[in-house]
């Protein structure tokens, strides 16, 4: 069961959104963040890397209590010669499929051509007052309690009750139109509610493991992960 601290004017916002449905695609722009002064004393080939690191867009389709977040190919996300690293932080060639009635998200993604169906466990969450726009929507700030720094922050719009967003930051009482990391951020560029043939397929093909599992995968194909 997800965690929610949530200030008393947003009660009566979140026991009516999860009774609601709303079906759509957001389109985030991701771009990655870091410190430019370090920057200038970080070794050549770490520095044009970082230097190349360009905005990339995503997508995530929302139908009903299901979602699949994945980074759109072909449109400006390779027009960049070179390794553009922001495409790791919007997620790769990997999907992101959450599911709202068992609160999970399950990652799809393939490591030296063995493909895994990784589980996430439900999010927590701490809603703050603090409040700003978005475009026309009214957005909460929502922390993410596993995060000790705060460095996780999102915004979401209670006013679209899909409680979505990138990668695996699900599990809040509204769209997420902002999300800020330490690595980076996702931001809402439009939403197109209710597009002809929307449909989420959830990914079935690969070995199912949880999070722990599939570091510990990763471990013992490279010792220094």
């Amino acid at each position: 069961m997800i965690k929610l601290l949530i200030p008393l004017i947003l009660l009566f916002s979140v026991s009516s959104v999860f009774g609601q449905e709303i079906n759509g695609e957001i389109e985030y722009v991701v771009e990655l963040s870091f410190d430019k002064e370090k920057l200038k004393k970080m070794s050549g080939s770490t520095r044009t890397l970082l230097q190349n690191a360009t905005p990339v867009k995503a997508s995530l389709t929302f139908f009903g209590d299901e979602a699949i977040y994945e980074l759109k190919e072909g449109i400006g996300n390779d027009s960049q010669k070179g390794t553009n690293i922001t495409r790791i932080l919007a997620g790769s060639s990997d999907l992101y499929y959450h599911n709202r009635k068992i609160a999970q998200t399950i990652r799809q993604t393939s490591t030296s051509g063995k493909t895994f169906l990784v589980e996430y466990p439900s999010m927590e969450w701490k809603i703050l007052r603090e409040t700003k726009k978005i475009g026309k929507y009214k957005c909460y700030k929502a922390v993410h309690l596993s995060d000790e720094e705060n460095k996780t922050v999102a915004w979401f719009a209670p006013e679209i009750s899909a409680g979505f967003g990138p990668l695996y930051y699900n599990g809040l009482p509204g769209l997420i139109l902002e999300l800020q990391t330490s690595k980076g951020s996702f931001r809402a560029k439009s939403i197109d509610f209710d597009p002809e043939n929307l449909s989420v397929q959830n990914p079935t093909e690969g070995e199912r493991v949880t999070k722990e599992e599939y570091y510990e995968i990763l471990k013992r194909m490279a010792p220094t992960f």
